[in-house]
C-alpha cells in the first residue's frame, strides 16, 4: 500500500517537474519572440530613420545641380584686348575683360547711371565672369572686335532667388537683395536673358569662398584616394 502511494506521489512529482518545465520553456520562447520582434522593430526603425535622412538629403541637394546663367552682349574691343591686332594668346589673356563685362552689364540697364547702382548691378553676375568671357574669346579669336552673347555665371544671390532661397515677401531691410536688384533680375528673366544650366562647377571646381563657383573635386579625390589606400592596406 505505501509503494502504491509513494509511487503515485512520485507520478505526481513527475507531472509536475514535466508541468514546470514546460511552463519555463514556454516563458523562454514568448522572451525569445519578444526579442525577435523589437530586434526585426530596431531595424525596420533604423532603416526609415536612414531612408528619411538620405532622402531629405538628396532632395535639399537638388537646387545645387542646378546653376543660373546670364546672357550678355559683349563687344570684344580691340583697344581693350589686343591693341595691336596680333592676335597673340599671350596678348589677349592680358586684356581687360573686367570693364567689357561691367560695360555689357551697364549696357542692359542704360537708365542706371547713379555709381551706387551700378556697384549693385555688376554684383548681379559671378567674380569670374571676366574669367569666363577671356576663355570664350581665347577659343574664339576671330570674334576680336565683334559683338557676341556670352553666357556667364550669375551671382549666388541671383541664382538663390529664382530658386526660391531668397523669399521676396519680405521687408527689403530683410533680404540680401535690394528691391531694385530683383526687379533688374526679373528684367533679365523677362526679356530671355536667363538659362538655367546642369552645374558643371559643383563637380569640376575645388573649394572657393563664392558659393556659385565652389565645387566637390577635392572632397571627391580626397575620398577616392582614402578608399585607394585602406583597400591597398587591407591586402
Amino acid at each position: 500500500m505505501s509503494e502504491q502511494i509513494l509511487s503515485k506521489s512520485q507520478e505526481a512529482s513527475v507531472k509536475q517537474n514535466k508541468e514546470a518545465r514546460r511552463q519555463l520553456l514556454e516563458k523562454r520562447y514568448r522572451k525569445e519572440k519578444r526579442f525577435r520582434f523589437f530586434g526585426l522593430g530596431a531595424v525596420v526603425l533604423s532603416a526609415l530613420i536612414l531612408f528619411t535622412l538620405l532622402f531629405s538629403i538628396a532632395y535639399q541637394s537638388i537646387p545645387a545641380f542646378s546653376q543660373t546663367y546670364v546672357g550678355i552682349d559683349v563687344y570684344f574691343d580691340p583697344a581693350r584686348i589686343d591693341p595691336e591686332g596680333t592676335g597673340d594668346p599671350n596678348v589677349l589673356a592680358e586684356g581687360n575683360y573686367r570693364g567689357l563685362v561691367k560695360k555689357a552689364i551697364y549696357a542692359l540697364f542704360p537708365d542706371v547711371t547713379a555709381r551706387k547702382d551700378k556697384r549693385q548691378l555688376g554684383k548681379l553676375v559671378s567674380i569670374a565672369a571676366p574669367e569666363e568671357i577671356k576663355s570664350f574669346i581665347l577659343k574664339n579669336p576671330q570674334y576680336v572686335g565683334t559683338t557676341q552673347t556670352v553666357w556667364i555665371t550669375s551671382s549666388d544671390d541671383f541664382d538663390l532667388l529664382l530658386k526660391g532661397r531668397i523669399r521676396r515677401d519680405v521687408p527689403e531691410q530683410d533680404r540680401v537683395l535690394s528691391d531694385k536688384e530683383v526687379a533688374w533680375i526679373d528684367t533679365l528673366v523677362a526679356t530671355g536673358r536667363v538659362e538655367t544650366r546642369f552645374a558643371r562647377n559643383l563637380f569640376f571646381s575645388g573649394d572657393s569662398r563664392e558659393p556659385e563657383l565652389a565645387g566637390v573635386r577635392g572632397a571627391l579625390v580626397g575620398t577616392l584616394l582614402t578608399m585607394l589606400v585602406t583597400f591597398i592596406a587591407s591586402f
